[in-house]
C-alpha cells in the first residue's frame, strides 16, 4: 500500500484543496495520507469526509513550526485526539508565523513607498498559487520578481522564525503526546 503522511493543502502554502488532494491520491493508489498544514487544523474534517467515500485512511496531522536551539524545526504531529492544550499549541505557532509577515511588513514600508501595513491588513491573495500572504504581497507590490523571492527579505529585515516566540520543541513533543499523538 502507498503512504504520503506530508500533504499541504491551500490552507496553509499548498495549492489544493482538501478534497484535490483525496482526487490526487486515488490517482496515484496512495492508500493511507495526512494532511500536515503548517500551523493549522482546518482540513482535516474535508479530509475525513472525502478519504472515507474514496476508500483511503486519513491520518489526522499537523506541521508544527517550533525553535530549537535558536533553529526554526519543522515537526510532523500525528493522530492527536481533540485537547485543549494542543489546540492552543498550534495557535500559538499560527500566530507567531502570520506575525513574522506583518513584522516584515512594518519594517519594509520604512523602506518602500508602495507598501504599508494598513493595505497589507487588507489585502487578499489567491490561496491556490502557493506561499503565504507576506510573499504575495511583496510579490504583487512589485517588491519582488518571483513568488518565493520575498523569502530572502524575512532574514535581511531580521524577522526570521527564531526572532519571534514559537513554541519549542520539547514543548510541542509534550503537548502532542499529552495529546495522544505521535
Amino acid at each position: 500500500m502507498l503512504v504520503d503522511l506530508h500533504i499541504h493543502t491551500y490552507y496553509s502554502d499548498g495549492t489544493m484543496s482538501p478534497k484535490e488532494v483525496i482526487e490526487e491520491a486515488k490517482k496515484k493508489n496512495l492508500g493511507i495520507i495526512a494532511i500536515t498544514d503548517h500551523d493549522v487544523l482546518d482540513s482535516y474534517e474535508e479530509l475525513k469526509k472525502e478519504a472515507e467515500k474514496a476508500g483511503i485512511i486519513a491520518i489526522r496531522g499537523v506541521e508544527i513550526d517550533s525553535i530549537f536551539e535558536g533553529h526554526l524545526v519543522h515537526l510532523l504531529a500525528y493522530k492527536f485526539e481533540d485537547n485543549e492544550n494542543f489546540f492552543k499549541l498550534v495557535d500559538k505557532a499560527k500566530e507567531q508565523l502570520l506575525e513574522t509577515s506583518v513584522e516584515l511588513i512594518r519594517r519594509m514600508e520604512k523602506d518602500y513607498e508602495n507598501i504599508s501595513l494598513d493595505d497589507y491588513n487588507s489585502y487578499e491573495y489567491e490561496r491556490r498559487k502557493g506561499g503565504w500572504k507576506g510573499i504575495h504581497y511583496l510579490h504583487d507590490r512589485k517588491v519582488t520578481e518571483g513568488l518565493f523571492d520575498g523569502m530572502r527579505l524575512y532574514g535581511k529585515y531580521e524577522c526570521g522564525h527564531e526572532k519571534f516566540a514559537f513554541p519549542s520543541v520539547e514543548e510541542v513533543c509534550n503537548i502532542t503526546h499529552e495529546a495522544g499523538g505521535y
